[in-house]
């Protein structure tokens, strides 16, 4: 009788200590999932101010290791060299290694997923980002499909000369006036409206050559769409008061 009693204090000292757990990562979770989302983030970006974050979802659905929903904002981010104004997104069905998480590990994404949203560039910190690879790289490529087309190619050797075909010089400037975008490199000088075509073509609109502080309108670039990529898909691109204005939705990759 006395080993049967101690027995069945032992099976509910075992029960205790399993809801105790359970409760204690209930109450956890609510710390420790925002500090690992916001550990996470900073080891994505070199810099971000004012971080609000909001996680939804049931325990059990976190436990689980999914998030449902996220929504973020903030402001002086930069990312791989991007330096953003401000950044105000929301994502879905996220999925990560919240098993890990709880035992110390840090954050990671088990798939991809879409986030949506909007996000602000000054003119600052545009040029603040023409050194990062990410930016100048995919300057390099648009220069490089202008140039590829000869009735381009002819404008800007007449305008330049033909040292300015071979130049591979980088962006030194870009200008945001309303409702221009300006890419000044080496000598050449574009001016442009922007607008985006089934969310994934850049269109420049009165696209002008601006040669000794003249204006040249281009006819060979009237109409140029650049394909940005299938994970593209902008839904809005304003330029206003010295602010390139982007809102969109992008797939982010673990």
């Amino acid at each position: 009788m006395w080993n049967d009693r101690k027995q069945r204090n032992r099976r509910l000292a075992r029960a205790e200590k399993a809801v105790t757990k359970v409760e204690q990562g209930s109450r956890i979770l609510g710390r420790v999932l925002p500090a690992a989302v916001r550990l996470w983030l900073r080891s994505q970006l070199d810099q971000i101010e004012n971080l609000t974050l909001n996680l939804q979802g049931s325990d059990r659905q976190v436990l689980s290791g999914c998030i449902p929903g996220v929504s973020l904002a903030a402001e002086q981010s930069v990312y791989k060299g991007i330096h953003l104004s401000k950044v105000n997104v929301a994502a879905e069905d996220i999925s990560i290694n919240l098993g890990q998480v709880l035992r110390g590990k840090p954050l990671r994404l088990v798939k991809a997923f879409p986030v949506r949203g909007a996000v602000e560039i000054s003119e600052d910190g545009l040029n603040a980002s023409l050194a990062a690879t990410l930016l100048s790289e995919g300057i390099e490529r648009f220069w490089q499909s202008l140039l590829q087309r000869p009735e381009v190619a002819a404008e800007v050797e007449d305008y330049y000369g033909t040292a300015a075909l071979q130049s591979h010089a980088p962006l030194t400037q870009a200008r945001l006036t309303a409702p221009f975008l300006t890419l000044i490199n080496g000598d050449k000088q574009l001016r442009a409206g922007l607008t985006v075509k089934q969310g994934r073509h850049l269109v420049l609109n009165q696209p002008t050559w601006l040669v000794s502080a003249q204006d040249r309108p281009s006819h060979a670039l009237k109409g140029f769409a650049w394909d940005l990529g299938s994970e593209a898909q902008i839904h809005q691109l304003t330029i206003v008061s010295k602010r390139l204005l982007c809102a969109g939705q992008i797939e982010v990759r673990p």
